[in-house]
């Protein structure tokens, strides 16, 4: 997904949690026929998404600012040539 210039992902654990909230609510709801739960259940599971990809949102886009720095800096090296003295 993106969001202006920032590709936006949620992360594996928060996308579980999510369906696994999202099964027990609705298990909940069928299982007893209280749907009154769905009043705070369902912006709940909302949040459960936005909140993730929000602070997603903002390390990417901090991230996206700091790719030509990195880019800069960075140098060609081997895997032969890395040892010790270069940590």
């Amino acid at each position: 997904m993106k969001i202006r210039s920032v590709d936006v992902k949620i992360s594996v654990i928060s996308l579980t949690v999510f369906i696994f909230f999202t099964i027990v609510l609705a298990s909940y709801v069928l299982l007893t026929g209280d749907s009154s739960i769905l009043f705070w259940g369902i912006p709940s599971l909302i949040l459960l998404i936005i909140f993730p990809m929000g602070l997603n949102y903002m390390s990417q886009n901090q991230y996206k600012d700091l790719v030509p720095v990195y880019e800069k800096e960075a140098k060609k090296v081997t895997v032969k040539a890395i040892n010790i003295n270069m940590l």
